[in-house]
């Protein structure tokens, strides 16, 4: 799959060689999530499955409010 090189940027501090294998982990697709662009996010859907990203989200995933309730 040589479109995944498209996420390498995302990870600039790592060794993309060691994380391209682990494209399913909780680290690679919240960093996508957090840092991508609509492509790069479309990759990553394509590469791991709509079903992965919707259980990551249901798991990791959480509404958190943008100032404290008083």
């Amino acid at each position: 799959m040589k479109d995944i090189e498209i996420l390498a940027p995302l990870f600039w501090e790592y060794s993309w060689e060691s994380l391209k294998n682990k494209l399913k982990s909780p680290f690679v697709i919240a960093r996508v999530l957090e840092l991508g662009d609509p492509s790069q996010f479309r990759v990553l859907e394509r590469a791991v499955g709509k079903e992965v990203i919707k259980e990551f989200l249901k798991e990791k995933g959480e509404k958190t409010p943008y100032y404290p309730l008083l």
